[in-house]
């Protein structure tokens, strides 16, 4: 009888730990079944952004779109305007040169006359030149 005892008590302690753990596994099951319930939320909203999102890149795209057609012919005579000021300048630098060269000597004489010049002044003369440039 003991045996038979033994085996019951043994058999009851099982069914003890059966029962908390199928408890535990209950509660578990209840806090994944509420968390399913906000991820189906979550997913909700998630789609309506992306549908969102959607929506507002075709309205991005036909913008995108207007803005091409209407800037387009702009920059292509903003090129072409681009390119004859690249044209004018390299054109005007060349002038410069020239013009540069043939004046040089010219420059070089005029200021020699000019430290003559500036030579035979009086002192009076020095005095009034210091005296208009210090007047504001």
């Amino acid at each position: 009888m003991t045996l038979g005892l033994t085996v019951d008590a043994a058999l009851a302690l099982l069914l003890v730990v059966t029962i908390a753990y199928c408890a535990a596994v209950h509660r578990r099951l209840g806090a994944i079944r509420a968390a399913q319930a906000d991820m189906r939320a979550l997913a909700d909203r998630l789609a309506a952004a992306g549908a969102q999102a959607e929506a507002g890149l075709g309205q991005l795209r036909v913008v995108a779109a207007e803005a091409a057609d209407g800037l387009g012919p702009r920059i292509k005579t903003a090129r072409r305007l681009a390119g004859d000021l690249d044209m004018l300048c390299h054109r005007a630098d060349k002038l410069a040169e020239r013009l540069d060269r043939t004046q040089a000597p010219s420059r070089a004489r005029a200021a020699g006359l000019a430290a003559q010049h500036a030579a035979r002044r009086s002192r009076s003369e020095h005095a009034l030149i210091e005296a208009l440039k210090a007047k504001p």
